[in-house]
């Protein structure tokens, strides 16, 4: 795994995530207690009134503000840490998931593979995030017919992964069932297979060599997904972790994330895309960076396994035309057979 760190895309990708997830911690735990709150109104060097929330970038740079005055860099600089943090999260336990199933069905339970593969059919049909609404939406819609003040809710960020992992977890199984099937079939496994090697013996000696690599990029991959998923929450009105309302205008209450997570600063202000369009731009430019640096690993780690493949069948095909010149020393002799021959 060594020849990862040298590919310089790969290497960019991981840089930028984890100067993002620094700046995010350092900001809400160092610095976000110490800014003040903003003001109702924007006013000018005199005193007047100049205009409200939201304003533009060239007022609050970079991003500008929201409704209630917030500035939105911040907001996507604090969401940063929950929206990353759970895109890994999801993708390594769709992973962790998907190779124990993939693997039972390969090897364990291979008589209920077809039954698992109908039921997984319905999903390549169906899209993911129709899954996720029908899943999801009936506790959305609960919690906002309660419109109250509460607290960021565990138990529905919890559910809410638990179905962003569910939604792809039949394809993935089958998807490494599959692949396992096809590996099965080499010359050097049934080989093994055929001297008496245990699918234990298989799993920790030849299995875990081909998911090595591959596990690496479908984790930068479904981490890409799940960030899509997210984005198509939002829009839906699914927000991660649930929203609070706070009173914008005298009795006029709006609805704002709890974890200023990026789908929902998206889905709660898409409706302002129109008049005041950097509202969601903000958020929704986080989500494009993201996800572009995420396929820049991708691309960097797929193309330094090409590299390493090929430079390893090179070596393969010039040892195997390697002329040796055979004299004595070629020999390891017994004693005194080298002086009975001559």
């Amino acid at each position: 795994m060594k020849y990862i760190w040298k590919s310089k895309r790969f290497m960019i990708g991981l840089l930028y995530l984890i100067a993002v997830m620094s700046a995010s911690f350092i900001y809400t735990y160092g610095f976000q207690a110490d800014i003040p709150k903003p003001p109702k109104y924007i006013y000018g060097d005199k005193g007047q009134i100049i205009g409200t929330h939201p304003a533009s970038p060239l007022l609050y740079p970079p991003m500008g503000t929201g409704r209630f005055g917030d500035q939105i860099f911040l907001q996507v600089l604090e969401g940063a840490k929950f929206t990353i943090s759970l895109a890994i999260g999801i993708a390594l336990i769709r992973l962790f998931s998907g190779v124990i199933c993939g693997v039972m069905l390969s090897l364990y339970t291979k008589k209920l593979k077809p039954f698992f593969r109908y039921f997984g059919e319905m999903f390549h049909y169906i899209p993911t995030i129709f899954t996720a609404f029908i899943l999801i939406a009936p506790v959305m819609y609960a919690i906002h017919d309660n419109r109250e003040n509460v607290s960021p809710n565990i138990p529905l960020l919890l559910y809410e992964a638990a179905v962003a992992v569910f939604v792809v977890w039949p394809s993935l199984s089958l998807y490494v069932s599959d692949e396992i099937d096809t590996f099965m079939k080499k010359e050097y496994m049934v080989s093994a297979r055929l001297l008496g090697a245990s699918r234990r013996h298989l799993i920790r000696r030849h299995l875990s060599v081909l998911f090595q690599e591959r596990l690496l990029l479908l984790f930068i991959q479904h981490a890409v997904q799940t960030l899509i998923l997210f984005t198509h929450m939002g829009l839906l009105q699914l927000f991660i972790g649930g929203v609070q309302y706070k009173e914008l205008y005298e009795n006029d209450y709006r609805p704002v994330s709890l974890s200023n997570e990026w789908s929902g600063l998206i889905g709660l202000n898409y409706f302002e895309a129109n008049l005041k369009p950097w509202v969601v731009l903000g958020p929704l430019f986080a989500f494009a960076l993201t996800i572009f640096f995420l396929n820049l690993m991708a691309a960097g780690l797929k193309a330094a396994m090409e590299k390493r493949e090929r430079v390893l069948n090179q070596s393969a095909v010039e040892e195997a035309h390697t002329d040796y010149e055979i004299s004595e020393q070629s020999f390891t002799f017994a004693k005194g057979s080298a002086q009975s021959i001559h």
